[in-house]
């Protein structure tokens, strides 16, 4: 099917990474990210009412601003999961040529929240649902976009032969 890089060079931000690692270590964090949020929202939220405005955005901001999932604690861990994905974000981008810092639009959602409930700002549900939306279709496209053919600014083709 395809060769995994070894442990050690997954945390390298230098080269570059093509379609199937990348969707491997999307899926990866999918996965343990819906874990994770099954069990915190399992073991954390207090009672019935909070979790019908969690799941049925009836934003009742008092309420959510007291439910432990928007404690800034309880945001930190699945941003620190999603951190796990800078590697190969930014070798990913190389491979299409482009920018490393780009990956910082992967991160606007978490972003959002965590500046919101540490500056202790209102946020909006549909703001943060449409960030998380362009984000996911920015995930999409770069598991779906070939990345450059051949050597380019980052380094030589991950694909042998360079041909996708």
């Amino acid at each position: 099917m395809f060769n995994l890089p070894s442990p050690t060079a997954y945390f390298r931000l230098d080269g570059r990474l093509n379609r199937k690692p990348f969707l491997f270590f999307v899926l990866i964090y999918f996965v343990t990210t819906f874990l994770l949020a099954f069990a915190q929202t399992a073991l954390m939220i207090p009672d019935a009412e909070t979790a019908n405005a969690l799941y049925f955005q009836t934003y009742n901001a008092e309420r959510l601003r007291d439910a432990p999932l928007y404690q800034p604690e309880y945001t930190l861990l699945p941003l620190l999961v999603h951190l796990l994905l800078v590697p190969a974000y930014v070798r990913r981008l190389q491979d299409l040529n482009l920018h490393a810092p780009i990956a910082v639009f992967f991160y606007a959602p978490q972003i959002y929240v965590l500046g919101g409930l540490l500056l202790d700002l209102p946020h909006s549900v549909n703001f943060l649902s449409a960030l998380n939306v362009i984000t996911f279709l920015a995930v999409i496209a770069l598991c779906a976009l070939r990345g450059t053919k051949g050597d380019n600014a980052y380094g030589p083709c991950p694909l042998d032969g360079g041909t996708r």
